[in-house]
C-alpha cells in the first residue's frame, strides 16, 4: 500500500506546466474556487442584485473630503452617457403588536429562485412576500409595494428612505431578525444622476460602445476632483458638486469703444481672464486675452466682456435676480429671459450684494424652478443682476502710460453669465482707484487634451491616448492639474518599433508608459522638465490601461501575453511565474489562457477591455470574451475572471461574474457593474450587484444561481507515468470551520491524464468543523465532528488518476482542508501490458 497525501499549501491553477511536471501543489484546472487563510480550498461567495441600469462603462470609487468641514466620506461613481452617483435606499420594519417575538426574514428561496420576505408573529406566519429578482420581468416588485404589503398587516409598519420605486428584491439578504424592540433596517442602493450643464457630456464616447476598439472610461483623483478621460469627449471633472470640463478657455479679445466719462491718460490697454473656485476650493485660472490700446481723454471704455456659455461644458451654473429685491435670503431668479435658471442646491452663488456694497459669495440651501435660498445674511439684489456658481470673469486695465504698459490691475471681477454671451461692461474707474496687481502666469494654460487615458504623478496630471497623436504624452503645469502648456510638458514615446501608447501609471518613483509591445519608464523630476525616459522592453506590453493596478507598491497589468509585473520601473517579469524549468522568468503559469489562435469569436478574450482591482488580498483581471458586432456587442459566459492570491503567489480562475462596468469599494462593500445582453427585452443592460459578506450559506450564490465550484488537482501517478497502479480510497479531510460547514461534494474519478474522463463519480456528505452533529444542550461537551470522509475508488489497472471535485448546489459553501488517496501497488516499476 501507498499513501499520497496532499495538505500542503494549495498554490492555485498551473496551466503552463505539463501534466508530467506540474507540482503536485497545483491545480490542473478549476473554477470559483478560493484559499482560506489556513490555506483550505473553499468555493468563492457570490452576488446578489443592488441596482437596475445606469452607468457601467467605468465605475469608481471616489473619496472626497470635504472643504468645509474637513470630514472624508466616499462615493460610488458610474458612467454612460451621464455620470451617475450611489445614493443609499433602506426599508425599515417596525413592529408594535404584543406578541414576544416578531421573526423576519429576507432571502433567496432555493425553490422559486426569487427573493422573499417572510414575517412570523409568534408561531404564526402573518406575511410570506414574493418579492421576484428585480430585473428581467415585466413588473418587478418595488418597495412601495412592499410597504403596502407589510402596513397591512397588524402591528407592523415601514418606512421608505430613498427612491420608492427601487426594486425590493435588491434589498440585503437577512435571517431571522426578531422586531420585537428594535427595527429591523434594510438597504440597498440606487443611481442618481449627477448634474452637468450640458446633455449626455459622455455621448460621443458612448456611441463607440459596442467598437472592438472601445475601453472604459479611465478616471484619476487628484486635488480632491476626479477626472474622466476617454479619448472622445473633453477631460471632464467631477468636484464633488457638478460634473464639468476641466480646465478654463481662453476668453477672445474684445474691441473696446470709448465714451465720455472720468478716465484720463494714454495708452490703456485691458486683459480678460477667467477663473472659478470649485467646489473642492480648488483655483483654476485661464490663459487671459488682450485689447489693442485704446487713449482716454475724460472718457469710459465699454467692453463687451466674453460670458462662458453653458453649451461649452464648464461649470457654467447661473441665474439673474428676478426684479429688485430687498433684504433676503430667498432670490427670485431666472435666465433672465423668464425662464429656468440653472443653479442648484450646493452651488456656490457668487453675485453682488447692495447690503455689502460688492460682491458675495453664499451656499445656495434650496431651490425652485424660480427661486434660490442662500446662507448666510440678507442681501439686496438690482434687477437682473448676474449670480453665478462661483464662475467669476476677472477686468485687468493698466495706468497712464506713455510707453507700452508692463504693469496691470484689476478693474472688476463679475460674475459670469452663461446665458447671453457678451456682458457689456462699462470701466468708469480712475487709475487710483484700480485694484491688486496683475501677476501674469509664467506657463500656458491652455485646456487639456482629449486622450483615453488620464493618470498623475507626482501632484501633475498626465494624458495619453491622443488619438491625432498616438504617441504623444502630455502632463499638466505644476501649478495646476488643469493647465496644459502647449509648447512644452508633452514628449513623443516612441520606443523604435511602431508602437503606439496603451498604457500609462506611475510606479513608486519613476512613471510608466506603455505601448502594445513596449514598456518605458520616466525617471527624474517632471516639474523641472529634468527627465529620462528609457525603454526597458520592447516585448511586453499593456493589453488594457484598465488592467494596470498597485500591488504592494509593485505596478501588474496584463499583456498580450499573460500578466506581468514591475518594481521601480524594472524590466517586466511575470506575475505567478512558471514552475516549469524551462519556462522560468519567461511565463506566468496562466500564460496559455490567454492564446486566442484557433478560437471561435465568442470565445476569445477581449484583452482591450480587461478590468482590474485589488480585492483583499486578490489582484482580480477580468477579460471578457464577446458575442455581436459593431452594431451591438457584450459579454458572453465565456469571459473569465483570474484571480491571484498574492498572498499564496496562486492563480485561480471564476466564472459567471461580469465585471465589464468596473468595481469598487466603499465602507467594506464591493459593488460591480455588469454589461449583459438581456434576451428579457432584447437590449443591453448594466446591472449593479454587491458582492456577499453575510459569513452565512446565502453568501454561496451569484444573485439566484447556483456557484459550479469545480477545482481539478495534480494528477496522481506516484513519479512513475508508465507504470500501472490500482487506486483503492479517497479520504477528504475539512477541519476548517466556516459559515456553512454541511456540503455535498461531488467527486469525478478521473485516469490517466485525460479530461472529463470519469470513471466513477460520487457524493461525500461533508459536515466539518462546528459543534458537532448532535443537537445543542442534549451533549453536554459537544460530540466530536468527523475529520475525515472516507470513500472507495474503482478499482482498475490505471497510469494516472485524479478526484476531481464539483459543487453546484445553491446555497452550499466548500471547505476541504486535504485529501489522500490509497494505492495498492503490487507491480515493480516496470512497463507492464
Amino acid at each position: 500500500m501507498q499513501l499520497v497525501k496532499r495538505f500542503l499549501n494549495h498554490k492555485g491553477v498551473d496551466l503552463k506546466s505539463s501534466d508530467l511536471l506540474r507540482p503536485q501543489d497545483f491545480a490542473s484546472d478549476m473554477r470559483n474556487a478560493q484559499y482560506s487563510d489556513g490555506g483550505a480550498v473553499q468555493k468563492r461567495s457570490g452576488y446578489q442584485g443592488t441596482a437596475i441600469t445606469a452607468g457601467g462603462y467605468g465605475t469608481v470609487t471616489f473619496l472626497r473630503t470635504n472643504p468645509t468641514t474637513g470630514i472624508a466620506a466616499s462615493e460610488v461613481l458610474t458612467v454612460d452617457q451621464n455620470l451617475f452617483k450611489q445614493g443609499l435606499v433602506t426599508f425599515t420594519v417596525t413592529y408594535v403588536g404584543a406578541s414576544t417575538t416578531a421573526i423576519l426574514s429576507f432571502y433567496l428561496d432555493i425553490l422559486t429562485k426569487t427573493y422573499k420576505l417572510d414575517m412570523v408573529e409568534g408561531e404564526t406566519t402573518v406575511l410570506s412576500r414574493d418579492c421576484g429578482v428585480g430585473f428581467d420581468e415585466a413588473s418587478p416588485v418595488t418597495l412601495a409595494q412592499l410597504k403596502v404589503s407589510v402596513d397591512a398587516i397588524a402591528g407592523f409598519s415601514s418606512v421608505i428612505s430613498g427612491a420608492t420605486s427601487t426594486p425590493a428584491a435588491f434589498l440585503r439578504i437577512v435571517r431571522e431578525y426578531n422586531l420585537v424592540g428594535t427595527p429591523w433596517i434594510g438597504d440597498t442602493v440606487s443611481w442618481t444622476q449627477i448634474n452637468c450643464p450640458t446633455a449626455n457630456p459622455f455621448s460621443l464616447h458612448y456611441a463607440e460602445r459596442y467598437k472592438t476598439i472601445f475601453e472604459n472610461q479611465s478616471t484619476i483623483q487628484l486635488n480632491n476632483v476626479i477626472y474622466f478621460s476617454n479619448g472622445f469627449s473633453e477631460l471632464y471633472k467631477y468636484d464633488g458638486q457638478t460634473l464639468y470640463r476641466a480646465g478654463l478657455p481662453t476668453p477672445t479679445t474684445p474691441t473696446i469703444t470709448l465714451s465720455a466719462g472720468a478716465v484720463t491718460g494714454s495708452n490703456y490697454t485691458h486683459k480678460i481672464q477667467y477663473t472659478q473656485i470649485d467646489a473642492a476650493g480648488n483655483f483654476v485660472e485661464s490663459n487671459v486675452s488682450t485689447s489693442v490700446a485704446q487713449n482716454a481723454s475724460t472718457q469710459q471704455f465699454s467692453i463687451p466682456v466674453p460670458n462662458i456659455l453653458a453649451a461649452s461644458g464648464f461649470n457654467t451654473n447661473c441665474a439673474m435676480a428676478a426684479g429688485a429685491q430687498v433684504a433676503v435670503t430667498t432670490i427670485n431668479v431666472d435666465n433672465g429671459a423668464a425662464g429656468a435658471h440653472t443653479l442648484l442646491v450646493g452651488d456656490t452663488a457668487y453675485f453682488f450684494d447692495s447690503v455689502s456694497a460688492s460682491y458675495v459669495t453664499r451656499t445656495v440651501t434650496a431651490r425652485t424652478a424660480s427661486t434660490i435660498v442662500v446662507s448666510g445674511a440678507a442681501v439686496t439684489v438690482a434687477d437682473n443682476i448676474v449670480i453665478s456658481n462661483n464662475l467669476r470673469i476677472l477686468i485687468w486695465r493698466s495706468k497712464n502710460s506713455a510707453t507700452a504698459p508692463i504693469s496691470f490691475f484689476l478693474v472688476d471681477e463679475i460674475p459670469n453669465n452663461s446665458f447671453f454671451a457678451v456682458t457689456t461692461f462699462a470701466d468708469n474707474k480712475i487709475d487710483s482707484a484700480l485694484g491688486e496687481l496683475f501677476l501674469a502666469p509664467v506657463t500656458d494654460r491652455s485646456v487639456p487634451p482629449k486622450g483615453r487615458y488620464v493618470s498623475q504623478w507626482n501632484g501633475q496630471l498626465f494624458i495619453a491616448g491622443i488619438s491625432t497623436d498616438p504617441t504623444l504624452l502630455a502632463w499638466s503645469d505644476i501649478e495646476s492639474p488643469e493647465y496644459f502648456p502647449n509648447n512644452t510638458n508633452q514628449i513623443f514615446v516612441e520606443p523604435g518599433n511602431g508602437d503606439i501608447i496603451t498604457a500609462i501609471a506611475p510606479n513608486n518613483e519613476v512613471f510608466t508608459v506603455h505601448g502594445n509591445k513596449s514598456f518605458t519608464v520616466i525617471s527624474g523630476d517632471i516639474g523641472t522638465g529634468q527627465i529620462r525616459v528609457e525603454t526597458r522592453s520592447r516585448d511586453s506590453g499593456c493589453a488594457s490601461h484598465a488592467s494596470l493596478l498597485d500591488i504592494d507598491g509593485v505596478l501588474a497589468w496584463l499583456s498580450s501575453e499573460g500578466p506581468r509585473r514591475s518594481a521601480g520601473g524594472a524590466i517586466p517579469t511575470p506575475l505567478g511565474i512558471a514552475i516549469d524549468p524551462s519556462e522560468s522568468n519567461q511565463a506566468s503559469r496562466i500564460d496559455p489562457a490567454f492564446v486566442n489562435d484557433g478560437l471561435a469569436e465568442e470565445v476569445k478574450l477581449r484583452l482591450k477591455r480587461t478590468v482590474a482591482f485589488n480585492l483583499g488580498d486578490l489582484y482580480l483581471l477580468y477579460v471578457p470574451a464577446e458575442t455581436g458586432t459593431d452594431a451591438l456587442r457584450y459579454p458572453n459566459t465565456n469571459s473569465k475572471v483570474f484571480a491571484y492570491d498574492r498572498v499564496r503567489d496562486a492563480w485561480l480562475i471564476w466564472n459567471n461574474m461580469s465585471l465589464a462596468g468596473g468595481i469598487c469599494t466603499i465602507n467594506d462593500e464591493t459593488y460591480f457593474v455588469e454589461r449583459r445582453f438581456s434576451s428579457f427585452d432584447s437590449t443591453v443592460k448594466s446591472i449593479c450587484y454587491r458582492l456577499h459578506n453575510l459569513i452565512d450559506a446565502y453568501d454561496y450564490a451569484d444573485n439566484t444561481q447556483a456557484i459550479a465550484f469545480d477545482y481539478s488537482p495534480q494528477w496522481e501517478f506516484l513519479g512513475e507515468p508508465s507504470v500501472l497502479k490500482d487506486p483503492l480510497n479517497l479520504r477528504v479531510f475539512s477541519l476548517e470551520q466556516v459559515a456553512n460547514n454541511q456540503f455535498t461534494l461531488t467527486v469525478q474519478q478521473e485516469i490517466n491524464f485525460q479530461n472529463d474522463s470519469a470513471v466513477a463519480t460520487f457524493d461525500m456528505s461533508i459536515s466539518g468543523g462546528g459543534y458537532g452533529a448532535s443537537s445543542y444542550g442534549v451533549d453536554p461537551y459537544s460530540d466530536p465532528t468527523q475529520d475525515g470522509y472516507l470513500h472507495s475508488l474503482a478499482r482498475g489497472r490505471i497510469r494516472a488518476t485524479r478526484p476531481r471535485f464539483q459543487n453546484s448546489v445553491l446555497q452550499e459553501a466548500v471547505a476541504i482542508t486535504g485529501w489522500e488517496i490509497e494505492f495498492s501497488t503490487p507491480y515493480r516499476p516496470e512497463f507492464k501490458p
